[in-house]
């Protein structure tokens, strides 16, 4: 049996909860996080960067290089279909999957398969697999829930390496796989081997989402030898010196792999780490967010007119790879920059910062593809969550306002009492 005073105690105690669940939630209140859908503010950049995208594609699936050249070429098919696909996942995590973007992916995924590669030369009869190609195949089959794809690549590209038949005399492997992405990188007068680190940057994070680990010191080492031709000495805006490409690329693999992807020749060998690696990546980053071409246009201080939408979308997939809780201020830029600096009205994505004239460059570049690496980053990288603070550490104020709250709860847990 309980007395009448155990049970008022009772009573009373059960009143004052709610005082001290008042105190516990101002304190979460000032202490916890700030919560929400990061991509919610790029929705509409999506929306109408993947409408521009699916707009330009032919009925085949296929992707026109130009809105002027209406060709099409094998080696920019992927990224355009890997563009939209992101578009989609984004609009679902959005809580509207807009299937308009994940038929075009899947019509540009049938194109590809179905004689859409091209061959080497000679013609061994197996379709030649380029940089985008395999991470195109491997998302499409995990979001489309079709194997076909990642079957597709698995028979003709990663089984063939593995084995050493690849390539146009049926004879590569791994190394030489990657040998010959940084030799024809180097052979091109526009560029250097170093681009070949951001083919490889592709290359790590297909391989990472199939789940196969074998190829990953190959892709470490042919990385930092990569990474061994920067920096350019000398760049034209659009048309020559792309280093910093490759350095985002580097530190993509850097981040796939968890390696050190240093390289110990070329003039970044002072580079003793991936950190400094990225810190030089970040030197070339303007105050709009957007990103230099080349680390020849200079950068004290940096003109953004040399910024340009192709580098900056692979800075956000290579930060956010490498560490985006430390980096996601920097991340957070470019991806405004993306947004409010290198969109068009139309939805179209520029290669261009807004204020260079393309009348004036050699390449005014109005390529599709290039309209598809912005897509492709704001859909992957745009949900980037800002860090997780670190547990609050309770100031005066914190601890005022606690012993406030249990003050107020002590004195009317008494009130209640003594009316009883």
């Amino acid at each position: 049996m309980f007395t009448k005073m155990q049970i008022l105690d009772s009573s009373s105690a059960r009143r004052g909860l709610p005082a001290i669940f008042l105190a516990a939630f101002c304190w979460l209140l000032v202490s916890g996080p700030a919560m929400g859908n990061q991509l919610q503010q790029y929705e509409q950049f999506i929306i109408d960067a993947g409408e521009w995208m699916v707009s330009r594609q032919l009925p085949n699936g296929a992707y026109p290089y130009s809105d002027a050249v209406p060709s099409v070429f094998p080696n920019v098919q992927a990224i355009s279909g890997l563009a939209t696909l992101s578009a989609y996942q984004a609009s679902c995590q959005l809580g509207a999957c807009d299937t308009d973007f994940l038929d075009a992916s899947i019509l540009t995924g049938d194109y590809m398969i179905n004689g859409g590669f091209g061959n080497f030369s000679p013609n061994t009869g197996f379709p030649r697999i380029r940089n985008f190609d395999p991470l195109f195949l491997v998302r499409l089959s995990n979001v489309s829930g079709d194997p076909q794809y990642a079957d597709f690549l698995e028979t003709n590209f990663w089984q063939r390496l593995e084995v050493g038949i690849y390539g146009p005399t049926n004879d590569w492997d791994i190394d030489d796989f990657i040998d010959h992405l940084i030799t024809t990188r180097d052979a091109s007068a526009a560029l250097s081997g170093v681009v070949a680190a951001w083919d490889l940057g592709f290359l790590a994070a297909a391989a990472s989402e199939a789940g196969i680990t074998q190829f990953d010191q190959a892709i470490v080492d042919g990385t930092r030898t990569a990474l061994g031709f920067g920096g350019d000495t000398s760049t034209v805006l659009g048309t020559s010196g792309f280093d910093i490409m490759g350095l985002t690329g580097g530190i993509w693999v850097a981040g796939v792999t968890g390696a050190n992807v240093a390289p110990t020749t070329g003039s970044w060998a002072a580079a003793n780490n991936n950190i400094d690696l990225v810190n030089l990546l970040l030197a070339q980053q303007s105050s709009e967010g957007g990103f230099l071409q080349s680390t020849a246009a200079g950068n004290n201080p940096i003109d953004v007119t040399n910024t340009v939408s192709q580098t900056t979308a692979f800075a956000v997939m290579a930060l956010a790879e490498f560490d985006s809780d430390t980096y996601f201020t920097r991340i957070s830029s470019a991806l405004n920059a993306l947004v409010n600096v290198f969109q068009e009205a139309d939805g179209r994505i520029s290669f261009y910062h807004p204020d260079v004239d393309p009348s004036t460059v050699d390449d005014p570049k109005p390529y599709v593809y290039a309209h598809a690496f912005g897509l492709y980053a704001v859909s992957e990288r745009g949900d980037t969550p800002p860090p997780t603070p670190p547990i609050a550490v309770p100031t005066l104020s914190h601890l005022g306002l606690l012993l406030l709250m249990l003050l107020l709860g002590t004195l009317a847990w008494k009130a209640l009492a003594l009316r009883q």
